[in-house]
């Protein structure tokens, strides 16, 4: 098994240096953790979790993220509603009391708010001049999310 995952990193290492935080990351998820926010991943992926975990702790990034659902171990992937309940499960959480950011309307800013979480849409190719959904908030940068955190609490 150690030699599968080794196999799969060199695979996925040349999108590892593609694939890069950005500006102000760190500082932005340490300020979230002052906030006593539970934080956590979903994400519809295929890579093994290994090398995105390897990946995000390059990053110095992992330890901020306790829940990680990689879709890829489940028999369903966003917007399917149990991927959103399975994370607020784990994550310890009602459903209402989720705060859930990402960059596809659909997948995940329309799913998780029909899950019953509330949805900040971050602003990035995949939804570049699209109508942010009504009830969400957008964001341009992660760095604008404690000040939202703050405005909507």
């Amino acid at each position: 098994l150690p030699q599968w995952r080794h196999f799969a990193w060199l695979w996925y290492e040349p999108l590892s240096k593609v694939g890069k935080a950005e500006p102000k990351t760190k500082e932005t998820l340490t300020a979230l953790k002052k906030l006593d926010l539970k934080l956590g991943i979903v994400s519809n992926t295929f890579v093994h979790s290994s090398s995105l975990e390897k990946h995000l702790e390059q990053l110095g990034i992992l330890d901020f993220f306790p829940v990680r659902l990689y879709s890829y171990e489940f028999d369903f992937r966003k917007p399917d509603t149990r991927i959103f309940r399975t994370a607020a499960e784990r994550i310890g959480e009602m459903l209402e009391n989720i705060l859930f950011v990402g960059d596809q309307i659909d997948r995940d800013v329309k799913a998780a708010a029909k899950t019953g979480m509330h949805a900040v849409l971050k602003a990035a190719y995949t939804n570049a001049g699209k109508k942010t959904p009504k009830g969400a908030w957008k964001i341009n940068q992660l760095s604008e999310l404690p000040a939202l955190i703050e405005k909507i609490n």
